[in-house]
């Protein structure tokens, strides 16, 4: 497929239509200040990413700066605008009746998307595989649509700088990119996208166990389980051998009412205690009141008021007889409490001693049985190992069934590769690549006077790749500087559409190339005089105006020259651009 024709339109109309042709095609950035930035200045890398939308790119890259920040007035203008791009593809562009593949895409989302192929909405999951369909009639999965086109797009850093690694890959990009040079050097396996994808869950389940393998390795989890184990066997036997006492409530409730009676009793104990202890004192004062009055002295007292003529009723004697009547009945009165408060106190005795004895008995079987809270406590520490027997349990069911399926996966890998490194076919591999080197020999004399050849080797097994691969990579024979990586890439990628052809390999017979001006002008000469002579090339670059040779300065070569007054999608002339600016 060569590319025909490029045509750019919005709401207000046509913007651009840009014509191919064979051989070289040049957008020239007009620009004098050559070191300002013309990626996204005036437009010819965007014109190659649109080039590249169409073919399935991404659209972020078309209003993307040179800084990889967003343009955002370029993506407004296409968006509000309704811009859309129509890129047209012919198996020939001599032949009149030739067939044709007609793609249209726009910048907007979900239903408003344009994604056509031949006149036809493609969804965009679908839209690789619908285009890959459209222009060579095969679908493959692995290599994908876009990694086999990959080096015919050179058009960012990567793909510049790499001449076989040309498309981003992580983990298994030398499976990867083993599928993608089989198939192109025409030695493709039926396997190969079922080799990368089993490969790839190898990988994942080796993530998988590292990241299982964090609680400790296989092993580790077999002996941890092995001791929890016995942990809880232990816990077990101590927790069953406690007696439980089916009262334990009852007897705690009963041992607080013995203890609050044998308070109640001691109160009551110590009060008559008081009691008897007052009445004895009682009785002791009256009896010192009757040894210590002085009858003598009264005695005189009477007689010394008698000589006064003073009239007493009763004698001395009399009163003091009275006297000591009144004492004696008060005592008896006293003293009779006491037989009563010594049989109360004996009576709290025999309580007090019988109240003693079942707090005893009480706190001796209370201290005998376990408590709820200890059964629960076992229960709660037993509980918590049991989880963490199950999930050790399950951390080693899960390393146990990842390990299966890497086994699996390996003795899958292995079926594979025993047929894909046999003597038989690496000498079809062989073979195969000496075909190309063929031709890539004889481009890069033409061009730089020396020859680049490809070569491989087998990857073995390590890990990071669980299968051996098939590397390849493009050498020179004698050594070169890095000025000339560009060069290299440019004649790998001439070489290829030849060989491509001779060998019936589906390819695209156009590439795209970014800074062409990293190439010398001697070696652009001749580049357009290889690209002349095998006829089958087609080469669109974008170059800066002080980099191109006069003698490719003309139309024959030439289809599109950008400036900052003529830039590509004209958005300063438009009517959207006016009225935005106006406000």
């Amino acid at each position: 497929m060569f590319l025909k024709y490029l045509k750019i339109e919005n709401n207000e109309g046509i913007i651009r239509r840009i014509e191919f042709h064979q051989g070289l095609n040049l957008i020239v950035d007009e620009t004098k200040d050559s070191t300002s930035d013309t990626g996204n200045n005036v437009g010819k890398t965007t014109l190659l990413f649109l080039i590249n939308y169409c073919l399935g790119g991404e659209a972020y890259k078309v209003y993307k700066s040179s800084d990889k920040s967003v343009n955002k007035e370029v993506k407004r203008f296409l968006e509000e605008t309704e811009v859309i791009v129509e890129l047209v593809m012919a198996e020939s562009l001599t032949a009149i009746n030739c067939r044709q593949v007609r793609v249209r895409r726009n910048f907007l989302k979900n239903r408003k998307a344009i994604r056509e192929i031949n006149g036809e909405q493609v969804l965009e999951k679908n839209f690789d595989s619908c285009l890959q369909q459209a222009i060579w009639d095969v679908k493959t999965h692995k290599p994908t649509f876009r990694q086999i086109i990959s080096h015919s797009l050179r058009i960012d850093a990567l793909r510049l700088e790499q001449v076989m690694q040309t498309f981003p890959t992580s983990y298994g990009k030398y499976l990867d990119y083993e599928a993608l040079h089989l198939y192109m050097f025409g030695a493709n396996i039926d396997d190969a996208d079922r080799k990368a994808e089993i490969s790839r869950q190898v990988n994942d389940d080796m993530g998988k166990k590292r990241w299982l393998e964090k609680k400790g390795e296989l092993g580790e989890l077999n002996s941890r389980l092995s001791l929890l184990i016995q942990d809880i066997s232990s816990l077990e036997e101590r927790k069953n051998s406690l007696w439980v006492n089916p009262d334990f409530e009852n007897d705690l409730i009963e041992l607080s009412f013995v203890e609050n009676e044998l308070r109640h009793m001691g109160n009551d104990k110590t009060n008559l205690s008081i009691r008897k202890q007052l009445i004895m004192e009682a009785v002791g004062d009256m009896q010192v009141l009757d040894v210590n009055i002085n009858t003598a002295e009264v005695e005189e007292m009477y007689k010394e008021a008698s000589s006064f003529n003073i009239q007493l009723h009763h004698s001395f004697k009399e009163l003091l007889k009275f006297h000591n009547a009144m004492l004696e009945r008060r005592v008896e009165f006293i003293i009779a409490e006491i037989p009563q408060l010594d049989r109360q106190l004996e009576q709290l005795d025999a309580g007090i001693k019988e109240m003693m004895e079942k707090s005893l008995m009480l706190q001796e079987k209370l201290n005998r049985s376990a408590t709820r809270g200890q059964i629960d406590e076992y229960i709660a520490r037993i509980t918590t190992l049991y989880q963490e027997k199950g999930e050790l349990e399950k951390s080693i069911a899960d390393v146990t069934a990842i390990d299966g399926e890497i086994r699996k996966s390996r003795s899958l890998l292995e079926n594979i590769e025993k047929g894909q490194f046999t003597p038989e076919w690496e000498r079809r591999v062989q073979e195969q690549i000496d075909k190309f080197n063929v031709h890539f020999t004889e481009v890069s004399r033409i061009l730089y006077g020396e020859e680049y050849i490809v070569t491989y080797y087998v990857n073995e097994k390590n890990s990071k790749t669980p299968t051996k691969c098939y590397v390849f990579q493009s050498k020179a024979m004698n050594s070169y500087g890095s000025g000339k990586k560009q060069g290299e890439i440019i004649c790998f990628d001439l070489a290829y559409v030849k060989f491509a052809d001779d060998e019936n390999i589906p390819c695209l017979h156009f590439t795209l190339y970014d800074k062409l001006e990293l190439v010398h002008n001697n070696q652009l000469e001749r580049i357009v005089e290889v690209i002349e002579r095998m006829g089958n090339e087609q080469c669109v670059a974008a170059i800066l105006r002080d980099k191109l040779p006069k003698r490719m300065d003309s139309d024959k070569y030439v289809i599109a020259k950008l400036s900052e007054s003529e830039r590509l999608f004209k958005m300063e002339e438009s009517a959207w651009y006016k009225a935005t600016h106006q406000r």
